[in-house]
């Protein structure tokens, strides 16, 4: 357990920082690794079967970010101010509630997966493996959707390093099972999603012995304990966040009909270059996770001061990681999608690559507008995040069918990146104007 008020704040984020960044990276890995070894080893066709989905699944990964989110903001307040027995009912409360919420959620979509397939217009030659694929991932997903909870329970009392152990032991299964069943076993994309389910139960395990410990540390016990109450109050904040990161997905889940009607090879490039987007996000937003512990802690222990330096330090730390990550997109943006693809198979390339060309120079904006939303959910703001995002999504969306241009995967690709600049200024405004003070329940300066 970590107080990030104490000392000095540069160094204290840094060190909090990293292995955040490797547990974002490594814990995006399990899609990444999915679609590599579907391109390389199976096929574009299978390519396309793992991605023509995946903007659902992180649409339905909101829900529980979420209140992840949410969590994280409270507890980490409550450990600033000392209230261990009340981060002990938090934690059972919210673990419990997200158990059982998912649960039915998953095996919801699971049993209607074939009207999903239909929905979102999935190619009828890949429909099949796409559906599999889909229903043994909502098995999956529960189990991310626990082990979520706790990564940020142990992140909002200062410990990252547990988290980031736990992600390096999931990502290494996961690529060990995915070559075991899918190259060995010849289990094809249904190998894929066995594996990302047997790591992300290890991930579960793992986080459920570090919780129960960290219970007994803050003098708590495993008793069955619900709150009605501390429910209340992490839906305060939880559900404008929720209702910000659907919204957020949504303009995906909108578009991948779009993207999928153009075709196996189009839907293929636009997945691969969405994961290499999720694996840049996992680094600045990572920083952003630091920010906001930071900025919640300060809430708790009153030191509203800080709120500022937080930021700043922020934005300095992710033009310090980011703008390399970037510069080495652009110059290898060749050989980073090949990875992907079997050597005599990359129609797809020239779709990836135009992500590079019309959305890595605009990615900055989105690591700005990532820590910014950080920031504001931290210390309570929701209202200025859920207007912002609203802005974002409408704009993405308008622009995808609108923009003058005959290539549409363009227009989809632009329209990206407008939406992140125009997010990105409007939050710095409100930040500079004070707009985030005015939060329901943000205490005074």
């Amino acid at each position: 357990m970590k107080d990030l008020t104490q000392g000095n704040t540069f160094k204290e984020l840094f060190k909090f920082s990293i292995p955040l960044i490797i547990s974002g990276i490594v814990s995006q890995s399990y899609n990444m690794i999915d679609l590599i070894i579907a391109g390389k080893v199976i096929g574009n066709d299978a390519l396309s079967a793992t991605g023509c989905t995946s903007t659902l699944i992180q649409f339905l990964s909101s829900l529980f970010w979420g209140f992840g989110v949410a969590t994280s903001a409270l507890i980490g307040k409550l450990y600033g101010a000392k209230e261990n027995k009340r981060i002990v009912l938090v934690i059972k409360t919210t673990t419990l509630f997200i158990a059982i919420t998912m649960f039915i959620l998953c095996l919801m979509f699971f049993l209607l997966s074939n009207n999903v397939m239909e929905i979102l217009k999935v190619d009828k030659e890949i429909i099949d493996p796409a559906n599999n694929y889909f229903k043994l991932y909502m098995i999956a997903l529960f189990f991310q959707a626990i082990t979520y909870i706790f990564t940020c329970t142990l992140q909002s009392i200062g410990n990252s390093k547990y988290p980031m152990i736990m992600t390096l032991v999931s990502g290494l299964g996961n690529l060990i099972l995915n070559i075991l069943f899918v190259s060995n076993l010849n289990l094809g994309i249904n190998g894929l999603a066995y594996a990302t389910i047997i790591s992300c139960f290890i991930s579960l395990l793992m986080g459920l012995i570090k919780i129960i410990k960290t219970l007994y540390e803050f003098n708590g016990d495993i008793k069955f304990q619900f709150s009605f109450s501390e429910l209340k109050n992490v839906s305060y904040l939880a559900i404008p966040c929720i209702l910000q990161q659907c919204s957020l997905y949504l303009a995906s889940v909108v578009v991948q009909p779009l993207i999928n009607n153009l075709g196996k090879s189009v839907s293929a490039g636009y997945s691969i270059a969405m994961n290499v987007n999720v694996l840049l996000n996992a680094v600045y937003h990572s920083i952003s996770r630091a920010v906001a512990t930071y900025a919640s802690q300060s809430k708790g222990s009153k030191q509203y001061s800080n709120y500022k330096k937080g930021i700043y330090i922020g934005i300095i730390q992710q033009l310090i990681l980011t703008l390399p990550l970037l510069v080495i997109c652009v110059i290898f943006k060749d050989k980073i999608f090949l990875i992907f693809m079997k050597d005599n198979d990359t129609t797809c390339l020239p779709y990836a690559i135009q992500y590079v060309d019309l959305c890595v120079p605009f990615v900055i904006f989105c690591a700005l507008g990532n820590l910014m939303h950080s920031f504001y959910k931290s210390v309570g703001s929701v209202i200025t995040v859920l207007i912002t995002t609203t802005i974002f999504t409408i704009t993405r969306i308008t622009l995808s069918y609108t923009l003058p241009n005959t290539n549409l995967i363009s227009n989809i690709y632009l329209a990206l990146s407008i939406a992140w600049v125009v997010e990105a200024t409007i939050l710095m405004l409100a930040f500079y104007l004070g707009f985030w003070k005015k939060a329901g329940y943000q205490e005074k300066e």
